[in-house]
């Protein structure tokens, strides 16, 4: 019992030790965003692969050693959509193209206008090609349907000649203005650059993680439904004939469900709900901890009210008794 004592603290301090590494927080997501949303059910595990590994290095590179931006993270995005659809037809391929020298562009976006410029004009003209079917299938509906495209039209106009009223709206609704104070806030606690590179590699891993068990989740749902609908099997069927399956025949179904699809999904969830849910911790320990530095160890004197808090130069013993 002791010897199992002593382990447990070297493997919590292990287990944490990992889920804060770089590894953890850029290449384990993107990976297995990639690897959950295919480009179609028959993509070969040969294809999916390196792709997979290529996605999350791409990630790892741009986000390790907090160095993560926005611009790392649209650079991301672009690169997994870029993964996606250069499987698909000879339309997807160029965009996907487009999408992955727009991920290029984005990576040196700091160090030139012109890099920025020309990675934002890539992606948009992804975008375009991309949406180009569907415009014209909405230009088509409105020549077939001349009555409801006015009125969509009107719906539209209205709504712009009462932009004010509809931001106020939006604004109450979806607490903007309260989202704004507290970004304001830990701004000047942390440091804009700070800031940044939290929030975007936060956001890196919780976009990833959140939408891949999205995912997962939905699979689940299917094949626990078509489980579940062996049971009309076994009962005789919705006719209330004889029994198509015996009771013997569902419980292996049922063991070979748990072993296939349910411990799977349990294991996948749990490793990769952990890596998310530490990772907001941790931002948010930051977060607090310097906040009750800056606070607590004051100065005595009033912070400024734009940019970073000030470092103290108190320490605990200036507060201590003598």
């Amino acid at each position: 019992d002791q010897r199992q004592l002593s382990m447990t603290p070297g493997l919590l301090a292990h287990t944490v030790s990992f889920l804060s590494c770089d590894f953890a927080v850029a290449f384990l997501p993107a990976s297995y965003f990639r690897c959950r949303f295919r480009s179609s059910d028959g993509e070969r595990l040969a294809i999916t692969a390196p792709l997979c590994v290529a996605v999350g290095a791409f990630a790892l590179s741009l986000f390790a050693d907090h160095c993560g931006t926005w611009l790392r993270l649209l650079a991301v995005a672009a690169a997994q959509a870029a993964s996606i659809a250069i499987l698909w037809p000879w339309r997807w391929r160029l965009v996907g193209g487009l999408l992955g020298l727009s991920a290029a562009a984005l990576t040196k976006a700091h160090e030139s206008e012109h890099t920025l410029a020309g990675g934002c004009a890539l992606a948009v003209a992804a975008a375009a090609i991309a949406a180009a079917p569907a415009a014209a299938s909405l230009a088509a509906m409105a020549l077939e349907r001349p009555a409801a495209a006015s009125a969509s039209i009107a719906a539209v106009a209205v709504c712009a000649s009462h932009g004010s009223a509809v931001w106020r709206a939006v604004r109450h609704l979806l607490l903007v203005e309260e989202v704004g104070l507290a970004h304001a806030s830990a701004r000047r606690v942390l440091g804009a650059d700070s800031l940044e590179t939290h929030l975007s590699t936060l956001a890196l891993t919780t976009l990833h993680c959140q939408l891949a068990l999205g995912q997962l989740g939905v699979t689940y749902v299917k094949a626990a439904q078509q489980r579940k609908n062996r049971l009309l099997l076994a009962g005789g069927g919705a006719a209330g004939g004889p029994p198509q399956l015996s009771a013997a025949d569902f419980g292996r179904h049922a063991l070979r469900f748990m072993a296939v699809v349910g411990l799977p999904y349990l294991a996948q969830r749990t490793a990769v709900e952990s890596i998310n849910a530490h990772l907001e911790r941790t931002f948010l320990h930051r977060l607090t901890y310097s906040l009750s530095v800056q606070l607590v160890l004051a100065d005595g004197e009033s912070p400024r009210r734009h940019g970073p808090l000030e470092p103290s130069r108190n320490s605990l013993g200036t507060f201590s008794e003598p």
